[in-house]
């Protein structure tokens, strides 16, 4: 589009004259730039240089969609000399616009432009006509990639007349080359974000992978497939699962390739599945494969935890079951004992039923928490007052084992937004622990402070303890500590499970710290009340 700003005409572009040879030297020195990088900005400053100076205008600007493209939004990148650039900026923003209008409906979107001078945004929504008069001649063309306008390239001058169809020749060539250095640089940029997004991917991905290529070398595995096997990727990267013979950091490797579709066990009991998928490309080429290993260890140790609480489920229902069973055929007898051994039975069976009563709701309380349908009820508790019941309902079980509760608890204590009953379970499953493990004649100590902005709860006892490799254990479902004095103690493995469960829905943590032979002390926080002005109800 050749435009006489002056609406003095000028000759039409069917009259192109052939280009000269600085046109062609031009044209040459614009290629060689062009294709010597790909950095965008770096190529659309060369266009508007090689625009502006090629075709002799004292103004270059070119239109393109923001990088990266947002919808509405353009911007204006403007190359000037001799001459104010601002008082020319709104003559060409509307030249090119325009000229986009008639080869392009994108622009009906359009609700942003951004003026950049050499690259450098000054000028954001909005721009209006400065300073028009100066431009008196003014060339526009489209920048095309396959049937798409991709954007406008346009030249201006202060001088009648300026340009003729050799220019507008000459600026449809430099706009061609134009458009596919930018349209190259975009690939670029794209394909470099989807190789960085890939990356991403393969460094977070939990499963393994492994890629080979169409020799059976290895090309790249991820993270968590190093940490699987043990090796780092520049030591077998290349190499053949097949040369295990030769270099031992391929051997778990090669058990991996030899055992796709099957469970294989690597080093330090870690159990993993591996399954593959042959790559090809358009032509069906055969260009290697992808393996991709899922880590089931965890898998396995849950069966194996739900095989061993199936087993210890099995043996304390038939305990308290045969045994109540055998009592109630002495009672039925009708030889049957003295009142005195009557009653006796009877307390029996009481205790084995209540027994039976709590492996019930453990069993109950873990299926509410895996549908998630644990419910608080929250109301305003003394915590004081919730450790001395607590303890009081387990006195008489702690002084038939011989163990002498010890409470240091402050009096009044600041008080908690709680569940009562659900808190009192938690002190409940641990103070029934501490008496199990401890031996006779011991003592459990129960304390509470009030530590930041949070209350502190611990019970300590002087037992057996916890080995130190059991304790990030301690508070899965169905775990038990393996030991001849836990195992008799029996239990189910999920009372800790459930206060983890109850103590993070009120916003706290809970652990254990244990030393073998010396006892163990269990401790959760609870959050503080707080008030309204944000102060800590109680706090001292």
């Amino acid at each position: 589009m050749v435009t006489n700003m002056t609406g003095v005409p000028i000759r039409s572009a069917s009259s192109t004259k052939a280009p000269t040879l600085d046109d062609v030297t031009l044209l040459y020195g614009l290629s060689k730039e062009l294709t010597s990088t790909l950095d965008g900005d770096e190529v659309q400053r060369a266009v508007l240089r090689w625009a502006k100076d090629g075709v002799m205008g004292e103004i270059a600007g070119l239109l393109l969609p923001t990088d990266p493209p947002a919808q509405r939004s353009w911007k204006l990148l403007v190359s000037a000399s001799g001459i104010d650039a601002s008082g020319a900026t709104g003559q060409i923003r509307e030249r090119l616009l325009n000229g986009m209008h008639a080869v392009s409906d994108q622009l009906d979107l359009v609700s942003e432009i951004q003026t950049v001078f050499d690259g450098k945004a000054v000028t954001e929504l909005g721009i209006t006509d400065l300073d028009a008069s100066e431009l008196k001649s003014f060339l526009s063309v489209p920048l095309i990639v396959g049937a798409e306008a991709i954007g406008m390239l346009g030249v201006g001058s202060v001088i009648p007349q300026a340009f003729d169809s050799r220019h507008l020749g000459l600026l449809s060539t430099i706009a061609n080359q134009a458009a596919v250095a930018i349209n190259n640089t975009k690939l670029f940029r794209q394909t470099l974000l989807e190789k960085q997004q890939l990356e991403t991917v393969l460094t977070n991905m939990a499963d393994g992978l492994l890629m080979l290529d169409e020799h059976g070398r290895v090309a790249t595995i991820n993270p968590a497939l190093e940490r699987m096997l043990g090796v780092e990727e520049k030591e077998i990267l290349g190499r053949r699962p097949s040369e295990a013979s030769s270099d031992p950091r391929l051997v778990p490797l090669a058990s991996l390739c030899a055992g796709l579709g099957r469970e294989i066990t690597l080093e330090e009991e870690r159990v993993v599945r591996a399954s593959s998928s042959v790559m090809t490309n358009a032509a069906k080429r055969y260009m290697g494969a992808v393996v991709v290993v899922h880590d089931v260890t965890r898998e396995r140790e849950l069966d194996q935890m739900k095989s061993d609480f199936l087993a210890n489920a099995s043996h304390e229902l038939r305990t308290p079951l045969h045994s109540i069973k055998g009592f109630i055929k002495l009672l039925l007898d009708d030889n049957g004992p003295d009142p005195e051994t009557r009653k006796e039975f009877l307390g029996i069976i009481k205790e084995q039923s209540e027994h039976l009563g709590s492996l019930v709701d453990d069993l109950l309380h873990v299926s509410r928490i895996d549908a998630g349908h644990l419910e608080l009820r929250q109301e305003r508790l003394l915590v004081d007052n919730l450790i001395h019941k607590t303890a009081q309902k387990l006195s008489n079980m702690a002084s038939d084992e011989g163990i002498e509760f010890k409470i240091d608890v402050p009096s009044p204590l600041t008080a908690i937004e709680g569940d009562e009953d659900r808190l009192m379970q938690v002190l409940t499953n641990l103070l029934h622990n501490a008496i199990k493990f401890s031996p006779d004649g011991g003592e459990v100590t129960v304390r509470a402070r009030v530590n930041d902005r949070e209350l502190l709860v611990q019970v300590a006892d002087r037992g057996i303890g916890i080995p130190e490799e059991a304790i990030p254990r301690l508070f899965d479902r169905f775990y038990q500590v393996d030991g001849s004095m836990t195992r008799s103690a029996g239990g189910s493995g999920l009372g800790l499970y459930i206060s983890k469960q109850i103590v993070e829905a009120h916003g706290g943590r809970i652990w254990a710290d244990s030393i073998v032979g010396e006892g163990t002390a269990f401790s959760f926080t609870v959050p503080l009340e707080t008030c309204p002005d944000g102060t800590t109800n109680g706090q001292p």
